[in-house]
């Protein structure tokens, strides 16, 4: 388990009341440390396991939820106009990076060759233009 129940606790509480700054501030630190080696730790996982054991832990059941969470655009009242765009920016360049990404291995032609044509023609400019230019 990644986080312990009091910093689930933190995660989940929505206005962070009840923590001192500086208690918020050792926990958005453990989170991050924690995050940041467990992402280190699944790539390891997913290069180096066998086939039958990689299909039981990456699969769509347990990464879609992820997903979701990290593609999800939710823009809160509080957000500037420049933090709108970052957040934009951040979640375009991702979806850019994996369609340039999955567009260039080798075997993506063999599993879907009209969608690589479609990744490699159309939607690459598309991304790269809405994340050059603002909303």
């Amino acid at each position: 388990m990644m986080l312990t129940k009091p910093m689930k606790k933190f995660v989940l509480s929505k206005d962070k009341s009840g923590y001192t700054n500086a208690t918020q501030r050792i926990y958005e630190k453990r989170i991050m440390e924690y995050s940041l080696n467990a992402i280190k730790d699944l790539t390891l996982i997913a290069q180096s396991l066998d086939d039958s054991v990689h299909t039981q832990i990456f699969n769509d059941k347990t990464l879609m939820p992820f997903l979701k969470a990290i593609f999800h655009v939710e823009y809160k009242e509080e957000m500037t106009v420049q933090e709108r765009e970052d957040r934009r920016k951040r979640i375009l360049n991702l979806c850019f990076e994996l369609l340039f990404y999955l567009g260039s291995r080798p075997t993506a032609w063999d599993i879907a060759p009209n969608a690589i044509r479609m990744l490699q023609n159309q939607i690459p400019d598309g991304i790269h233009a809405l994340l050059m230019e603002p909303r």
